[in-house]
């Protein structure tokens, strides 16, 4: 079985750890990846890390693909700014100010990365007149049959639901609206 090499978001990370079983059962590649922060992916890939497909920001894709690195970039999902707080407390309306009193318990994060992390309550998305929201991409290293394969099943509307799940919007839907 061969291995295909993903450099990846963090933001996909929920999605990529529960796909990969399903994936890897179907073709003959098992997933290798790597999951750290944008920036960090783009020195590393700079600096000559390649695999077979990336997933990163679509500035970031774009970027890479401008240099000649990636081919084409592929959208794949849309992800918010959240906020949360400790397992718990109660919950701050999120629409007024948030910090009334000088103090802040929150977390604020991508959703996708909040909803990994162990004894935090989701309060909800920022509003979308604050901004907030970020497309993640994937962009093939070098032909690779594999890496396509994979972008098409991430594509695939069979896995929007999979998307919301890991707390991020598959590409092709519509944004929500903020309350």
């Amino acid at each position: 079985m061969a291995d295909l090499r993903i450099l990846s978001t963090m933001g996909l990370a929920g999605v990529l750890q529960a796909f990969g079983p399903e994936f890897e059962a179907a073709p003959a590649s098992r997933l290798d990846a790597t999951f750290m922060p944008t920036v960090q992916l783009l020195q590393r890939i700079r600096a000559g890390d390649r695999g077979d497909l990336a997933i990163l920001t679509a500035d970031a894709v774009d970027a890479l693909e401008t240099e000649g690195i990636l081919g084409p970039r592929i959208d794949l999902a849309r992800s918010f700014i959240g906020l949360a707080v400790r397992a718990g407390t109660p919950h701050s309306d999120i629409t007024a100010s948030l910090a009334a009193d000088g103090r802040a318990d929150l977390a604020i994060q991508q959703v996708s990365e909040l909803l990994v992390v162990p004894g935090v309550e989701i309060v909800g998305r920022l509003p979308s007149e604050l901004g907030g929201q970020t497309m993640f991409s994937a962009g093939l290293f070098h032909a690779s049959p594999a890496g396509q394969a994979l972008i098409d099943a991430l594509v695939d509307p069979a896995r929007d639901d999979l998307y919301r799940r890991c707390g991020i919007e598959p590409a092709g839907s519509r944004p929500p609206r903020s309350p």
